[in-house]
């Protein structure tokens, strides 16, 4: 059963993340970053242990990345490099925490990055812009919005495939 009893808020103008205790409802840490950092979305792992957090700035870091809460202690222990101009608007976190979901919004494609190795394992691109990325309890699917196509692809996350496509008029 999830653990999880801290939200985490991206503050993009601040550099920072903002800890809020969800039985209390109230900001318990604000967790710094590095100078010109700009996070955009959080993905917390099903049991509560860690947060991914997307680093749209260039900070001091080697580029953009993703940064990895302990959720425990709070503290940002460790980054994951992107190694080129990816920049993640949208994530989330297999049940498991072995894989993350990243929209890229610079090239329309969505990427699964290995937690262990901190490595991208799978590139998937689309004709539009990426948007909101989640996946399913099971961890057979994922799922990706698909703005300007007008559809949410369902994704296989043993082939790293589409397997099929959900329509939805207007933009997702």
């Amino acid at each position: 059963k999830p653990r999880m009893v801290n939200a985490y808020i991206a503050n993009q103008s601040s550099n920072t993340i903002s800890v809020i205790n969800t039985a209390t409802n109230t900001v318990i840490g604000t967790l710094p970053l590095p100078v010109d950092s700009a996070p955009e979305a959080v993905a917390v792992t099903s049991d509560g242990t860690k947060a991914y957090v997307t680093n749209g700035g260039t900070s001091t870091l080697d580029g953009y990345s993703i940064f990895i809460i302990d959720a425990a202690r709070n503290v940002v222990t460790d980054y994951i490099t992107t190694l080129d101009t990816d920049t993640y608007q949208y994530i989330a976190v297999t049940p498991d925490g072995s894989q993350l979901y990243c929209s890229d919004i610079t090239t329309f494609d969505i990427k699964v990055v290995n937690t262990s190795t901190k490595s991208i394992t799978a590139t998937l691109s689309f004709s539009y812009e990426t948007a909101g990325v989640a996946t399913c309890p099971t961890a057979a699917k994922a799922y990706a919005a698909i703005y300007g196509g007008e559809y949410i692809a369902v994704i296989d996350t043993v082939h790293y495939t589409v397997t099929s496509t959900i329509p939805f008029p207007g933009q997702p």
